[in-house]
C-alpha cells in the first residue's frame, strides 16, 4: 500500500469532488438573509396592527432575530467562505496531483515486481520511484498546511455573539432536571434499537433491589429511561448489563470481572504438539510459532535494525509485502544478516509460495494448519480503513482459547506489522482485518496467504 495518498486525503478528495462547495451561491444566500430580516423590521415598524404584542416584537422579538442574524454571516464570511475558497482553490488541486502520482508510483511498483520476477534491472524504475515519493512528501507537507488553516477557521460566535473554542463543542457530563425528560429513549440492548417510551421512568441500579430475580431486573433495564448526556448514564448501564450477564453465567470479553466459578473453555493443548508454544500478551494467552527467533526478541531486533516500512516510508512505503517475506524468513531460520534493504532487493521472496481461497474458513483453518506446524504465515490484511487497498502482515499465532482448526477467527489472530514491526491483535475495531482480491481489485477473487515451501 502507498502511504502518500492516504485514506484520510482520499476522503477529503472524494467528498470535495462529489460536493465542492459553491461560494458564489452562499454569498447570495448571505445577502437574502440580510435583506430578508431588514424587510422583516421595516414591515413590523410600519405596520398599523395594534395589538398588545406588537411592543414585545418591535423590542424584544426583532432584535434578537436581527442580532442572530448578524452572528451568522459574521461567521459564514469570517469563517464558512475562507474556509470553502481554501478547500476548492488550495486543497482540491493539491489532492488531485497527488492522486495522480500517487497512481503513477503504483504502476511503477507493478512493472518492479514484474521485473524482479523476469531479472530484469530495475535500478532506473527505483529512481523514477524515488523522486514521486519526494515529490509526493512535498504535496502532503502544503495539504496538511492547508487542512491546518482551515481547521483554525472553525472558531466561531455562538448566537449570543460570544466566542467559543470551535464548531464541535464537547457537552459536560451532567445530571438530568426536570426539564430535560424530553431529551430521552429507551435503550434495548438485546436489539440495539432506539424507541420512545413517554410514560418511561429511569432506574438506576441502586433502585433494582439485591432480592429481585435476573429475569425482573433485566426487564425493568430494557424499559429504563437513558438521558443523552455525556458518558456516565452509558456506562452505568454498561456496568449493570454486565452484572446481570455474570449472574446468568455469561461472560464479555470486555469485562474485566471474571466469573466465579465459571467452567473454563476449552483451551490449546499444548503438550501435543512441540512446534508452538505458550505466549502471553496484552493480558492475553496466545499459542505462538515456536521458531528459532522469539517473538518478543525478534520485535526488537526488527524495530532497532530498521527492518520495517515506517524506518524510511520514502523508500519502503510500498513494500509491505517484502518486508513480511523478511519477517517470517527471520522468525523461522534466526536469520541476523538482514536488514530494510533486504527486503527492498526482495530477500527471501523464493522461500513462500501462494495460497488462495475463497473461503474464509478454509483460509483460517490454513493458518491454523500451518501456525501449529511451527511457520509463520504472510496474511492479505486491510491498507485502509474501507479494505479497498491490500497489506501484507505475517501471523505468528492465535488465542489459546482455539483448539481446532475449525475454531480460528480471524480475532483470534497475532500477527506482526510490516509496517511498524509491531505484534499486534486483530480483536478491536482499529486492527486490521481480513480482505480478498476482489475487495481491492486485484486479479483473483479470494483470500491470500504466502506460505512456507
Amino acid at each position: 500500500m502507498s502511504q502518500y495518498y492516504t485514506e484520510t486525503y482520499k476522503n477529503y478528495y472524494d467528498k470535495l469532488t462529489a460536493h465542492s462547495p459553491d461560494t458564489s451561491s452562499i454569498e447570495e444566500k448571505i445577502l437574502e438573509l440580510e435583506e430578508n430580516a431588514k424587510k422583516l423590521e421595516s414591515h413590523i415598524n410600519a405596520t398599523t396592527w395594534k395589538e398588545l404584542a406588537k411592543t414585545e416584537v418591535q423590542t424584544n422579538i426583532v432584535p434578537k432575530i436581527n442580532s442572530r442574524v448578524s452572528v451568522y454571516i459574521e461567521n459564514i464570511t469570517n469563517s464558512l467562505l475562507p474556509a470553502a475558497y481554501k478547500a476548492n482553490n488550495e486543497l482540491y488541486p493539491l489532492l488531485k496531483d497527488i492522486k495522480a502520482k500517487d497512481e503513477e508510483y503504483n504502476a511503477l511498483q507493478n512493472e518492479i515486481n514484474a521485473n524482479l520476477e523476469n531479472g530484469v534491472d530495475t535500478s532506473s524504475l527505483k529512481s523514477k520511484q524515488e523522486t514521486l515519493a519526494q515529490e509526493m512528501q512535498s504535496i502532503s507537507s502544503e495539504i496538511n498546511k492547508i487542512v491546518n488553516d482551515i481547521k483554525s477557521l472553525s472558531s466561531m460566535k455562538n448566537l449570543d455573539g460570544n466566542a467559543q473554542e470551535s464548531i464541535s463543542k464537547t457537552v459536560t457530563s451532567k445530571a438530568p432536571t426536570e426539564n430535560e425528560y424530553s431529551r430521552i429513549e429507551t435503550y434495548n440492548y438485546d436489539t440495539t434499537v432506539f424507541e420512545e417510551e413517554k410514560e418511561g421512568v429511569y432506574v438506576p441500579e441502586a433502585a433494582l433491589g439485591s432480592d429481585s430475580s435476573v429475569e425482573n431486573k433485566e426487564r425493568r433495564i430494557r424499559s429504563r429511561r437513558r438521558f443523552i448526556i455525556g458518558s456516565d448514564m452509558v456506562e452505568e448501564f454498561l456496568k449493570i448489563k454486565r452484572r446481570l450477564d455474570r449472574e446468568k453465567g455469561i461472560q464479555d470479553e470486555y469485562d474485566p470481572v471474571p466469573i466465579e466459578g465459571s467452567k473454563s473453555s476449552s483451551k490449546f493443548d499444548f503438550s501435543s504438539n512441540k512446534n508452538v508454544k505458550k505466549y502471553t500478551k496484552f493480558n492475553k494467552n496466545w499459542v505462538v510459532v515456536d521458531t528459532k527467533f522469539g517473538i518478543d526478541e525478534y520485535q526488537s531486533y526488527a524495530y532497532s535494525k530498521g527492518i520495517r516500512q515506517d524506518s524510511n516510508s520514502a523508500r519502503y512505503g510500498d513494500l509491505c509485502l517484502a518486508f513480511s517475506y523478511v519477517h517470517a524468513s527471520n522468525l523461522k531460520s534466526g536469520s541476523k544478516g538482514d536488514n530494510a534493504e533486504t527486503a527492498f532487493n526482495w530477500g527471501h521472496a523464493g522461500e513462500f509460495k501462494d495460497y488462495f481461497s475463497d473461503s474464509k474458513s478454509t483460509t483460517l483453518k490454513t493458518i491454523y494448519n500451518e501456525i501449529t506446524k511451527g511457520n509463520p504465515v504472510i496474511l492479505q490484511v486491510n491498507g485502509n480503513q474501507q479494505g479497498t487497498c491490500r497489506h501484507f502482515v505475517t501471523v505468528v499465532g492465535f488465542k489459546d482459547t482455539v483448539s481446532s482448526a475449525s475454531q480460528l477467527k480471524e480475532s483470534d489472530l497475532l500477527i506482526l506489522d510490516s509496517w511498524d514491526g509491531q505484534i499486534e491483535t486483530m480483536d478491536s475495531s482499529s486492527s486490521r482485518f481480513m480482505t480478498t482480491g476482489s475487495q481491492t481489485g486485484k486479479s483473483y477473487s479470494g483470500y491470500y496467504l504466502r506460505i512456507c515451501k
